[in-house]
């Protein structure tokens, strides 16, 4: 939570966990937290966007990055889209504003 007790916009409550956005930029040299761009965190991905390896890469990274398993993350818009919204679960929200509030 931010420090007046609210969500950043790029975080709501889903029925399975908690909905992210976030602009995924592939072909990147690594996966890595970028940074908040625009306020959404920009996340680099060490993949192609063809085939769907780009968003696999992504779902992989993300999961090891807020500490979750693979299966915890799910694509739930913005399958060819560089915006993207996840479906995250098995973490708490102050996790995941913990995790994009540290630079990368």
């Amino acid at each position: 939570m931010t420090d007046d007790g609210t969500l950043p916009p790029f975080i709501k409550k889903h029925p399975q966990g908690w909905a992210i956005q976030v602009m995924a930029a592939p072909r990147a040299k690594r996966s890595a937290f970028v940074g908040l761009h625009g306020g959404i965190p920009r996340i680099s991905v060490a993949a192609p966007p063809a085939d769907g390896r780009a968003n696999q890469e992504l779902t992989r990274f993300m999961a090891e990055y807020l500490g979750v398993s693979k299966q915890s993350i799910q694509l739930l818009r913005g399958d060819t889209s560089k915006h993207k919204t996840l479906i995250v679960s098995g973490v708490s929200s102050d996790d995941i504003v913990r995790a994009f509030r540290e630079t990368p």
